[in-house]
């Protein structure tokens, strides 16, 4: 609902959305909610403020071709914005991601990967199956018994959300931190069921 006051949180709202596989009744609400409230608050600061932006208007009117540039490179500059938080999302995406041959090939060998389900805990719920392995993400550290993963371990992060959107999101935020060896799992979960491998299931309400 506050997704429109955050740079950039916006454009992976819906990603998201669909990676916690909220229904679209639920989706449309939150989001008709928080334009609501974006809105509101424009319309509350425009009431709250009228006196000082009509000056501000008869100002700008004043200063005629001036003020028109102005407003150009301001409506400009938001466009720009726009379009790299857009960039950088997409940038963020095309990391270089391992198909599920691969890693049942790595896991087959004895290379003991790391694999990681990043998905939310409604998501897991909604879902109990995972790539058996498994070794769950809780930030800010690593959990899975009593050990902890080191930077040069090779892991792999799926989930079930377009473009492995939340994955890749891991991953990036990983490799800032020193792990060389991250990589999103291309098609998630979906894909390694549709391959055929197997799966456990875990008790619901788990996480």
């Amino acid at each position: 609902m506050l997704s429109k006051f955050i740079p950039g949180l916006s454009t992976i709202a819906p990603p998201l959305a669909g990676a916690t596989r909220l229904g679209w009744p639920s989706f449309l609400l939150f989001n008709g909610l928080g334009v609501v409230i974006w809105a509101g608050a424009t319309i509350a600061a425009g009431m709250l403020f009228h006196t000082q932006i009509n000056e501000f208007i008869v100002r700008l009117e004043g200063l005629g071709a001036l003020a028109g540039g102005a407003i150009g490179v301001l409506l400009g500059g938001y466009i720009a914005l726009k379009w790299w938080e857009r960039r950088r999302f997409y940038k963020m995406l095309r990391i270089a991601r391992v198909g599920v041959d691969e890693l049942r090939a790595l896991m087959d060998g004895g290379k003991r990967p790391v694999v990681v389900d990043v998905r939310s805990p409604g998501a897991r719920d909604l879902d109990p199956r995972f790539i058996p392995a498994l070794w769950r993400w809780t930030p800010p550290k690593w959990t899975g018994g009593s050990e902890s993963c080191p930077p040069t371990a090779r892991s792999f992060f799926y989930c079930t959300c377009p473009n492995e959107a939340s994955a890749a999101l891991v991953a990036k935020k990983l490799i800032g931190l020193g792990y060389a060896k991250v990589r999103p799992l291309h098609g998630g979960l979906d894909a390694w069921i549709a391959a055929g491998y197997e799966v456990e299931r875990r008790a619901k309400g788990l996480g």
